[in-house]
């Protein structure tokens, strides 16, 4: 491995001189045993040029690999390990990772390498390709995540853990995953549910019932884990100060959201923000604070620009929001809708913060509090839900246009697409457009098999404001 070229990218990764020569054994070993070689880092290289013209972006990349780092070598600390399958319960993780992080290793396996293997290093079609080598097709696993996660605990790309956290609450392909992967490596997995049978029409209320029952979940999953992994129960305050700082990076998403949505012209390129929401949604206790900084240099260096009047797109492009329309596997699909005339305001609706989120919390313990926080999320339970969170999305943010890119390998947002479509552009009139595609797996799709239909819509909305005008 060329030193030289990796120390190019760890500085455009926004390491310090001093960490990149406290840190280049465990970096360069790091990258060994994760089959990565100086093309790669070439790539690398290449990548984070191309796509990040923000400090800030740069920096949260850097975090991304730094968990890399942390998760190839987590065998080495002499603690127990904990993976995580995406969504997972993230209040967990950071507790984990901030209450016991001298007795324990935790973190989301999955996203690590999706995001460095696929937005950087440019291999995460490989790492598909060995999963489904191992047996775990694409019509098995249903989705590319679940793919990445069981070929790097399968193929030891990653260190073996002794426990796996999963949740059926959202995905319930996730749990039999983990029944797979702990009968094929022997390792015990906890997993949790929610209460999903709410009538029509109920959201965004949230049943007292379902907030007790998902908060007994979580509680028994907690238990459970610190059984196997030998350590104390979390205690209360440990539960108080992990609810607490996990708010913190959601409001600062939610300003830098709102910048884009009352900013014209768009101050900064949609690349940019690819880094930033799984950042927020999946934590990491030994990195926070330099989590908070990225987001508050985000802020800083979006109202600069705002201020200059720097803009990416003609001023009054329409405004939409996506659902997951940016692949971690693809460079270009991002740059697709701008060229076409979008300002995407919403990135990718999952994450964004709907005003009736924010409001008191009906519980009264810290788990109960947790509980009611991802029961009015909506998503994470029923279509309807999730097609409400939309309509609300729309008239917020006074959207243009919706571009809902159905995952059609995801179980969860696939068949919501079509309720969203139905409610949005024909009950509120807003134009909807569906976008086969797939957020992680890069052979699904090109972006130029994409381009022509977004061009079109983009067309239609300015046709729309034009005679709106």
């Amino acid at each position: 491995m060329d030193w030289t070229e990796v120390k190019k990218m760890l500085k455009l990764l926004q390491y310090q001189d001093n960490e990149i020569d406290e840190q280049k054994d465990r970096v360069l070993r790091a990258l060994k045993r994760g089959r990565l070689n100086d093309e790669n880092i070439l790539s690398a290289q290449k990548n984070i040029e191309q796509d990040f013209d923000l400090i800030s972006a740069r920096q949260i990349w850097g975090l991304w690999f730094r968990r890399f780092v942390d998760l190839m070598l987590c065998d080495e600390l002499g603690k127990k390990i904990v993976y995580h399958v995406h969504p997972g319960i993230p209040r967990l993780h950071l507790a984990m990772t901030q209450i016991y992080k001298d007795q324990l290793y935790s973190d989301f396996p999955d996203t690590i390498i999706m995001f460095n293997y696929g937005r950087l290093f440019d291999k995460v079609a490989r790492i598909i390709e060995k999963a489904e080598e191992l047996g775990l097709e694409q019509t098995q696993a249903q989705c590319a995540i679940n793919q990445v996660n069981y070929a790097v605990v399968v193929d030891d790309l990653a260190p073996k853990p002794d426990l796996i956290v999963c949740g059926r609450y959202q995905c319930d392909q996730s749990v039999k995953l983990c029944e797979l992967i702990s009968e094929m490596k022997d390792i015990p997995f906890i997993t949790y549910d929610t209460v999903r049978d709410e009538p029509w029409g109920f959201f965004p209320k949230v049943e007292q019932r379902a907030v007790k029952y998902f908060a007994r979940e979580y509680g028994n999953a907690l238990e459970e884990a610190c059984e196997v992994l030998e350590i104390d129960p979390l205690p209360e305050e440990g539960w108080k100060k992990t609810r607490k700082d996990y708010v913190l990076p959601w409001i600062l998403l939610n300003d830098i959201h709102e910048l884009y949505i009352n900013t014209n012209p768009r101050p900064a390129k949609l690349k940019n923000h690819v880094g930033f929401p799984f950042s927020v949604l999946e934590p990491h206790g030994d990195y926070y604070q330099m989590l908070l900084g990225a987001l508050q240099l985000n802020l800083r260096e979006l109202r600069e620009r705002k201020k200059a009047g720097y803009g990416v797109l003609p001023k009054d492009a329409p405004k939409v929001g996506l659902m997951c329309g940016v692949s971690v596997g693809q460079h270009d699909d991002a740059d697709m809708y701008e060229e076409a005339g979008l300002n995407v305001v919403i990135p990718i609706g999952a994450v964004w913060m709907a005003p009736y989120e924010r409001g008191s919390k009906e519980a009264t313990t810290h788990l109960e509090r947790i509980a009611w926080s991802y029961l009015c999320k909506g998503y994470v339970r029923a279509s309807y839900d999730h097609t409400y969170r939309f309509r609300v999305m729309a008239e917020h943010a006074k959207l243009d246009g919706v571009v809902y890119a159905v995952q059609f390998s995801c179980r969860v947002l696939a068949p919501a697409g079509y309720m969203v479509k139905k409610e949005v552009e024909e009950k509120m009139g807003v134009p909807t457009m569906f976008l086969e595609m797939d957020g992680v797996d890069p052979r699904t799709h090109t972006t130029e098999s994409l381009r022509t239909r977004v061009e079109a819509f983009a067309e239609l909305l300015k046709s729309r404001k034009t005679m709106a005008a």
